[in-house]
């Protein structure tokens, strides 16, 4: 079974590579091994629809992976610390 974390962002592509750069860096034992970051993607028809139904416009997503079974438990850390990062 995998557990993925789709996060959906209105930071444009380069702008949120930087912020997942920094992220990474800062959390390095979570990022390193545990957690593994995807590619950013811009946000197509489908995930700008799934968007606008929480309240706002997505214009890129990324997929955080768990790698590591014995770190699902930090999933909702994990989740706290990508929000926090990526408050404008």
């Amino acid at each position: 079974m995998a557990i993925d974390l789709f996060c959906y962002t209105n930071y444009g592509k380069v702008e949120l590579q930087e912020a997942v750069r920094v992220l990474s860096i800062a959390n390095p034992e979570i990022f390193a091994k545990s957690f593994l970051i995807g590619e950013i993607f811009e946000a197509g028809p489908v995930e700008r629809e799934i968007s606008l139904e929480h309240g706002f416009d997505a214009v890129s997503i990324f997929l955080i992976r768990l790698a590591e079974k014995s770190a699902a438990g930090r999933m909702k850390e994990v989740a706290d610390l990508v929000k926090a990062a990526l408050v404008w």
